[in-house]
């Protein structure tokens, strides 16, 4: 995300947290969850480094949902595939379906 701005979403995430189960984030992450706004114009690129960073227990035996534009989603894959984490355990909601980071990863429709 480029900007603060372009963050519509955060609200909303933000209150369904806070109106869920969990009552606040406080109880979210105590279940193991993360959320944090990310803006690139702030923070630079979001990395595989610093989500096996922040993720309790790193990301190795986790699954991984992407959801972006394709060229983040090849990037954040060949990051991850480079920490160990195996094709089988991405999941991606891809912006831009024609297009596919690697052959060997598989697109299920729903």
């Amino acid at each position: 995300m480029l900007s603060d701005d372009q963050a519509s979403f955060d609200n909303d995430i933000r209150a369904e947290v806070i109106l869920s189960r969990f009552h606040g984030f406080h109880a979210f992450e105590e279940r193991g969850h993360h959320y944090e706004l990310w803006v690139d114009s702030r923070q630079g690129r979001i990395s595989a480094t610093y989500i096996d960073g922040t993720v309790r227990g790193g990301v190795r035996d986790k699954l991984i949902f992407f959801c972006g534009p394709s060229p983040m989603v090849a990037a954040l894959a060949s990051q991850f595939r480079a920490l160990g984490v195996l094709d089988e355990q991405f999941v991606i909601e891809d912006f831009n379906l024609l297009w596919h980071p690697t052959k060997e990863l598989r697109y299920e429709t729903f």
